[in-house]
């Protein structure tokens, strides 16, 4: 496929594979004459040093592709030479990938040698790489001749301080790198001191990553001179350092006077109440800083009084992120007060602060008034049922709220029905996610009820939550009458609770047989996820694109319904385990298709044969890589689809 330029071709991901050396080699022969691929992902395929050699040869050839990835392959030391010679002619590739190799100093070497000389490479990850101070040596003198790398990933490579001031003094010539991440690299209050005197010199750096580096007060001091003459930096990541009090209060008076600051990130940082203060006056004074994260702190209720304080003053920041910081009734009071007034915050997250009655209601009178805010996060907190009817008063009356998020809560099916009368007159919502909590059928009936006159809802996520058959049913008949929802995720709910000795889940046929019907008709819904494996959810079950069912009747009914075209919406790739089941619903392939062929702890591959060059349908089907057995047959697979 390859060999023959197919031009609807343009990005391929083998991610999670066994491709090994043999199939690399097949692969890098075709590289060499395809002219269509831009995009390649090889991560986790245990190429070697042999398969990374055959992949340099073909990229001295290559014309075309501009971002490959190869992560997670062993590629080692050894092999960089090679690899950096091609880089030195490759004139296409932009992005590269090379984080967790084992590249070490000599691989840091190799590399940099070739970015004195590639004239197009813009993105390089080397996370994970035990590069240390030696390698940062070799990049530094890279960085002070190369003219067109602008993203730098060295997280996790045992820097220290030793290689800091070889960074530092590159940093000071070096006139593109705009991204800068030294996250994980036991940096020190010395580190810190080295990177300081760069930031006062460098005019180009716009996001820098120095969380979890043991920088302590007096790093933190070195940073805040930085920053008091610092005209560039946009973002800085500070998160689980060690600073104490004093630390926060350099930064915070540094805060006051800079002028370019808009991102600044404090999580986990030991910030009490003493230090929150020094935080909150700076707050009063900045006028650029405009997302603050301070989650992970212990704040307490006497730190959220003086947050709350500074939100009556400060006009700038639209994002705070106070999670898991127990600020208790008083603290939520002190908070929620000022956003009756506030003119500027729009995204609040409040996820793991044990919010119950108090807090809600203190939370709800405020979004009764509230103009700006758009996001609120309240997930893994304690709402229960009753407390919803206070949350649901103020909804109605909400003219700005778009995304609300109560995941695991315990709102119950009472809690489901005082939101359901909110969700018939609100205007704004669109996104909604109620994960595990326990709406049941009864809930998912108050919900259907909802849907059927809502207008503004798009997006729902109700996996995790006990809906049944009968659940499901008043569901798909809101869909019927719903013109606006386009996601609906019921993942892991008990759609299925008996099977037969065919392993056909008794009861389940006619539900999807149902949904069936309502999907040819309704004309809004193009993501549906039914999946009821664990090992395949994630937080953000969107991530996901699936449609999955063990019901092979079902499978083949819409299978038919596609081809004649009563589903024509449903065009792209889905990704499944195991399962070999056919569609996905957005719109984004459309614009860039791609191959992808992704295993699942290299037990499931999925094959992918285009039907047409119009992508009005994508099949999938599957081979089984149990043993040593079948991964040759997936790399004869390879070899033919090539």
């Amino acid at each position: 496929m390859l060999k023959s330029n197919n031009k609807i071709l343009t990005e391929l991901d083998l991610s999670d594979n066994i491709i090994v050396s043999v199939g690399t080699k097949q692969l890098s022969e075709a590289l060499k004459v395809n002219q269509t691929l831009t995009f390649l992902n090889l991560k986790n395929n245990r190429l070697g040093s042999e398969g990374a050699k055959h992949l340099s040869e073909a990229l001295k050839e290559n014309q075309t592709l501009a971002s490959l990835d190869l992560t997670y392959n062993k590629i080692g030391s050894n092999v960089m030479q090679q690899l950096s010679e091609a880089l030195k002619v490759n004139q296409t590739l932009t992005a590269l990938n090379l984080s967790n190799n084992s590249l070490g100093s000599d691989g840091a070497k190799h590399i940099s040698e070739a970015l004195k000389e590639n004239h197009t490479l813009i993105s390089l990850d080397l996370t994970y790489n035990e590069i240390n101070g030696e390698g940062a040596r070799h990049l530094s003198e890279a960085l002070k001749e190369n003219q067109t790398l602008v993203s730098l990933d060295l997280k996790n490579n045992a820097i220290g301080a030793k290689g800091m001031p070889y960074l530092s003094e590159a940093m000071k010539e070096n006139q593109t790198l705009t991204f800068l991440n030294l996250n994980y690299n036991s940096l020190g209050s010395e580190g810190a001191k080295h990177i300081s005197e760069a930031l006062k010199e460098n005019h180009t750096l716009i996001n820098l990553d120095l969380s979890n580096n043991k920088i302590n007060g007096e790093g933190a001091k070195h940073l805040s001179e930085a920053l008091k003459e610092s005209q560039t930096l946009v973002s800085l990541d500070l998160s689980r350092n060690n600073f104490d009090e004093e630390g926060i209060k350099y930064l915070s008076e540094a805060l006051k006077v800079n002028q370019s600051l808009e991102i600044l990130i404090l999580a986990s940082s030991q910030i009490g109440t003493e230090v929150a203060k020094y935080v909150s006056e700076s707050l009063k004074e900045n006028q650029t800083l405009t997302k603050l994260d301070l989650s992970f702190n212990e704040l307490g209720s006497e730190a959220a009084k003086y947050l709350g304080e500074s939100l009556k003053v400060n006009q700038s920041l639209t994002q705070l992120d106070l999670k898991y910081n127990e600020m208790g009734p008083k603290g939520i009071k002190f908070l929620s007060l000022p956003l009756i007034d506030n003119k500027a915050l729009s995204k609040l997250v409040l996820s793991y602060n044990k919010i119950g009655t108090e807090e809600l209601q203190s939370i709800s009178e405020a979004l009764k008034f509230n103009q700006t805010l758009t996001l609120l996060d309240l997930s893994f907190n304690q709402i229960f049922s009753d407390d919803m009817q206070c949350l649901s008063e103020s909804l109605k009356l909400n003219q700005t709220l778009l995304f609300l998020d109560l995941k695991y809560n315990q709102i119950g099916a009472e809690g489901m029905q005082y939101l359901s009368e909110a969700l018939k007159t609100n205007r704004t919502l669109l996104e909604l996610n109620l994960i595990d909590n326990q709406i049941g059928d009864e809930g998912a009936k108050h919900l259907s009820e909802a849907l059927t006159c809502n207008q503004t809802l798009t997006h729902l996520h109700l996996s995790l939550n006990p809906i049944g058959t009968l659940g499901i049913k008043y569901l798909g008949e809101s869909l019927k009458d719903n013109q606006t929802l386009t996601s609906l995720v019921l993942s892991l709910n008990r759609v299925r609770k008996k099977q037969n000795n065919k392993g056909i889940i008794k009861g389940a046929e006619q539900i999807y047989e149902e949904l069936l019907q309502v999907l040819k008709n309704n004309k809004s819904l193009i993501k549906l996820f039914l999946s009821d494996k664990r090992r395949a959810y994630k937080e953000n079950p969107l991530e996901n694109d699936n449609f999955i069912t063990r019901n092979k009747k079902f499978q083949k009914k819409l299978t038919n319904s596609a081809k004649e075209g009563n589903l024509e919406r449903f065009k792209e790739l889905i990704q499944i385990e195991k399962i070999p089941l056919i569609y996905q619903t957005s719109s984004a392939l459309s614009e860039k298709p791609y191959l992808k062929l992704k295993g699942k702890d290299e037990n499931t591959i999925l094959h992918t044969a285009i039907l047409n060059n119009q992508i009005e349908l994508f099949f999938i089907y599957y081979l089984q890589t149990m043993n040593k057995k079948t991964i040759k047959l997936f790399q004869k697979e390879i070899i033919y689809l090539i």
